[in-house]
């Protein structure tokens, strides 16, 4: 982030709908969502880019254990004093997103430095079976010319089994998703498949539940060979995948009932919200 130069505001952006289910090869995604403001909005009421210390630039700086992001946790890591850059299309830095009011830069202010985001999970029950990933992600053009940018992501549960502590008795899968570059709005919109095994249900800890971690992949550089100023990130969304041409997804419905019911050791019940 600290690296962007001031570069002129779009004046003309492509439209994005994203609210209808988009259907992929696995499936329709309109299961119950899995992520709690995936669009980064202002739910707690924090974000203030006009009070002193972010007057300048207009945007705000999490410091990593930061609460003021609903919805997400800024997990403390060793040896990193890496903060998440906040921001909204009213920023001064020239990076503007036509697909949501806010977003998030996961480089921070020590570009090159760790930094991680945390979604809890929204929904009080996950249940083995094929999901959709879903978010857009951006780039800053005047310094990452090939528009390519990616995103590591992991979604896992507590497994008090495992050895060790901390992060080491998270698993789950995990992946990477990235961009083309070959939008011309400097936004993309990505898609995964991750898939919840059926030994959720005798391995996780459902007091604990789950979580979605985003992070910076390792070793990205711009045109100069110094590392990504800006990877922006929003509307990030985690829904279970129905079969095509089901009637639970039909549009104008409101959460689908279960149309396969899996017996009770294929559901897990985690904590209420």
């Amino acid at each position: 982030m600290r690296q962007l130069v001031l570069v002129a505001v779009l004046t003309s952006l492509t439209v994005w709908v994203l609210n209808a289910p988009v259907q992929t090869g696995n499936g329709v995604p309109c299961g119950p969502e899995q992520v709690n403001n995936g669009s980064f909005d202002n739910l707690s009421g924090k974000f203030d880019p006009t009070s002193p210390n972010w007057a300048a630039a207009h945007f705000m700086l999490e410091p990593m254990g930061s609460t003021d992001l609903s919805g997400w946790n800024i997990p403390v890591l060793p040896n990193s004093a890496n903060k998440l850059a906040w921001l909204d299309n009213t920023n001064t830095l020239g990076v503007q997103c036509p697909l949501s009011k806010f977003f998030i830069d996961l480089t921070g202010t020590a570009d090159g430095q760790p930094l991680r985001i945390e979604s809890p999970g929204a929904n009080s029950n996950i249940e083995a079976a094929d999901y959709q990933l879903q978010m857009a992600l951006g780039w800053d053009r005047s310094r990452n010319p090939s528009g390519k940018v990616t995103v590591d992501w992991h979604f896992e549960w507590y497994d008090p089994n495992l050895p060790g502590t901390g992060d080491q008795k998270w698993t789950g899968p995990g992946g990477q998703v990235s961009t083309t570059g070959s939008s011309a709005n400097n936004w993309e919109v990505v898609q995964t498949t991750v898939s919840v095994p059926p030994d959720i249900t005798t391995k996780a800890d459902a007091t604990i539940g789950t979580r979605l971690r985003l992070s910076a992949s390792t070793g990205q550089h711009d045109q100069n060979g110094t590392p990504l100023s800006f990877i922006g990130v929003t509307n990030v969304s985690m829904k279970m995948l129905f079969p095509q041409g089901s009637r639970a997804c039909t549009w104008g419905t409101k959460t689908p009932p279960k149309i396969n019911q899996p017996s009770p050791r294929q559901i897990w019940k985690g904590p209420k919200p």
